[in-house]
């Protein structure tokens, strides 16, 4: 038997013959083997992929990429991957096979750069392990090229030795150098580049010492170690994963401790301020009460003189008709500011504030009831405070004008006075008129009432029309808007 060998060094001529049926045995207990660790290989490659998808964590990536970069340099030193795929030309397929062992081991140094976050850690051991890759990567493309051209072996496998050495001393003086300075996660992540280590380490002595017939042993080897390799790393991510979720709820916790705090001395803050605005509060409403007294007692006082006076002088009732004319309107004050204390609010009921009027202006003017009063008002129509005065004294001036001079005595008909108030959506409207015999000329500046009258209208933004003929007639008209 010839042998013509090219691969740079002399092959091991061990040839046995053996049984038919010992070798269909050994080749089924193999084949069982490697399809136990490539079907584990698959299933965490299933598991890993799943877990990257739920968390979007990265160093999955480079897990999931190492696995399947050295599963399928596992495969590719098998004799199935030849016959499979490149049966036509070996010698590709097994050019091809070291490059997912490059692969492989890139990504290898990718998980630590990103698990470490060595760039921040020690920025000298980032630098070296970038020169690392960079040289995995050119000797990949360098070592494809020449054993696809010259299929000699023997110079790549001896430059995988040097290759292995420099794996070995830069991550056993890596994580001796980051140990103190690295968790406990990422010190998982050193047991995992231990057994990384041994398996580059046990590779090369097999390359060394067995040459060619290490590849029989080789993938079993390459497999078990990555299995193992990888089970650590992914303890290690799912402890970091951990830790980070305790380090949230952590950070949420005193998050919420100060945010509560905050809101502690918030509530004090503005329990104070309570307590301040209710001591100001009940100091106002104080004034307020003493203020109303005091208007009350002034209108009262007021009113008492004029009901004095008039006691006084015999004359008076019919020579100083003024002074009753003054008590009617102090008694309209009075009147509002009764009702405003009564409700106790900035707002008064239009209605109410109508009747009493109608009723005391009656009592003082026409205790007999002899003139007729239609009124037509609007119930529960609320009135603000700064036009309830105004809207009093105008219709007791309307009243008092009515009840003095539309209707003397000799007058045969039925005296009548009609009062409509009505509202919209927009505006209120107040119409009065009298049967009293009205004026054939309206000349406003020779009467005091009327002169008040509009000035009061204006006051409130009221717009009024006045009809003397037959009788007194009034149309006023309030813009609600203008109120406000």
């Amino acid at each position: 038997m010839k042998i013509h060998h090219i691969k740079g060094y002399s092959p091991q001529l061990d040839f046995y013959i053996e049984d038919q049926l010992a070798y269909l045995k050994r080749q089924q207990k193999e084949s069982n083997i490697y399809a136990f660790l490539e079907g584990a290989i698959i299933i965490l490659l299933l598991y890993i992929a799943l877990a990257w998808i739920v968390s979007r964590y990265r160093p999955y990536i480079w897990i999931f990429t190492f696995l399947m970069a050295v599963g399928m340099y596992s495969f590719a030193l098998q004799n199935d991957f030849i016959d499979l795929f490149f049966a036509e030309n070996p010698r590709l397929g097994w050019t091809i096979g070291p490059l997912f062992y490059r692969l492989g081991t890139i990504s290898f140094y990718l998980l630590l750069l990103d698990f470490l976050n060595l760039k921040k850690l020690s920025p000298l051991f980032y630098k070296l392990a970038l020169i690392i890759c960079l040289l995995v990567v050119s000797f990949a493309v360098f070592s494809f090229i020449y054993c696809y051209t010259t299929s000699n072996y023997y110079l790549s496998n001896r430059i995988n030795f040097i290759l292995g050495a420099i794996h070995i001393v830069y991550l056993s003086t890596l994580f001796i150098y980051l140990w103190k300075k690295v968790d406990e996660p990422q010190r998982f992540l050193a047991y995992g580049t231990t057994c990384f280590s041994l398996g580059i380490g046990l590779i090369v002595i097999l390359l060394v010492t067995m040459d060619e017939k290490s590849l029989l042993y080789i993938p079993a080897v390459i497999q078990l170690f990555v299995l193992s390799i990888t089970i650590i790393f992914l303890i290690a991510i799912r402890l970091r994963i951990r830790k980070q979720e305790l380090e949230y709820h952590k950070s949420i916790e005193i998050r919420v401790e100060e945010r509560t705090a905050e809101l502690h001395m918030a509530n004090t803050a503005l329990s104070k301020q309570q307590s301040v605005l209710l001591e100001k509060n009940t100091y106002i409403e104080t004034l307020i009460d003493e203020l109303n007294h005091r208007v009350k007692n002034n209108l009262q006082l007021l009113y008492s003189l004029g009901s004095l006076y008039q006691k006084g002088d015999k004359n008076s009732v019919t020579s100083n008709p003024a002074i009753q004319e003054m008590q009617s309107r102090i008694h309209t004050m009075m009147l509002v500011n009764q009702l405003l204390v009564h409700n106790k609010g900035n707002k008064l009921k239009l209605d109410q504030l109508v009747m009493e009027t109608i009723s005391y202006l009656q009592m003082l003017y026409d205790p007999k009831q002899r003139i007729a009063i239609d009124l037509y008002c609007v119930l529960d129509y609320w009135i603000p405070t700064h036009i309830s005065t105004s809207l009093g004294l105008i219709i007791t001036e309307l009243l008092t004008n009515a009840y003095k001079y539309a209707f003397p005595t000799e007058r045969e008909e039925s005296p009548t006075i009609t009062l409509e108030i009505t509202q919209s959506t927009d505006k209120l409207s107040i119409v009065f008129w009298d049967n009293g015999v009205g004026s054939d000329t309206l000349v406003a500046d020779s009467s005091l009432g009327i002169a008040l009258i509009r000035d009061l209208a204006r006051q409130i933004k009221g717009e009024i029309s006045i009809d003397p003929k037959n009788g007194y007639h009034y149309h006023f008209e309030f813009k609600k808007g203008l109120w406000k």
